[in-house]
């Protein structure tokens, strides 16, 4: 999970937005403040949504019932991103074809299990905690996104442009994934 407040509070920190530091009382802030917290809180929106759906989906596998060999997206418990296989009790990988609202199966079962990634729910206040793919998305790495979008949105660019690359490099690095290394045993003389 991710906490939205420590990640504005970073983002405010790199940005040198002091008076946004102590979010122990964000309802008494100013009119400024709460219009910056409000541009950080659509940022945090756009980055979350950007990582979620582009670089570490969020996964779900859930059963659903068939109905003539069709079933409908709106039948899934979230809104669905990309569709990644369809199995059935058995695991056995199903085809099938895709069309705008449903699913519509090419052999005949009742029950099927569907991989897919969804879309996340967006945070509404710097009081949330939104979910993250485990697969090595942190706080940091938000927070460098948030300050390069509120970069950009300010007319910023060329500390848009450093904050992004910062933001794009923890992604790859995130991305890469890491081995054990072993050393083979030695003979002693």
């Amino acid at each position: 999970m991710l906490n939205v407040k420590n990640i504005i509070k970073s983002a405010s920190t790199m940005l040198g937005i002091d008076e946004l530091l102590d979010m122990s009382n964000v309802d008494n802030l100013d009119e400024n403040s709460k219009k910056l917290l409000d541009i950080l809180l659509y940022c945090f929106n756009e980055v979350y949504q950007e990582l979620c759906c582009d670089y570490f989906p969020l996964v779900i596998e859930e059963k659903v019932n068939l109905n003539e060999n069709c079933f409908y997206f709106d039948d899934l418990d979230k809104d669905i991103s990309r569709l990644y296989t369809i199995t059935d009790t058995n695991r056995n990988i199903l085809k099938y074809e895709v069309y705008s609202k449903y699913v519509r199966l090419n052999e005949s079962t009742k029950e099927i299990i569907v991989r897919y990634s969804y879309l996340p729910n967006l945070a509404q206040s710097v009081n949330d905690e939104v979910e993250c793919s485990d697969l090595g998305v942190t706080e940091r790495m938000v927070a460098l996104g948030v300050v390069s979008e509120f970069c950009l949105i300010r007319g910023k660019l060329n500390e848009a442009s450093i904050y992004d690359r910062r933001y794009k490099d923890c992604i790859e690095s995130a991305k890469i994934p890491t081995k054990r290394m072993y050393l083979k045993s030695r003979l002693w003389m």
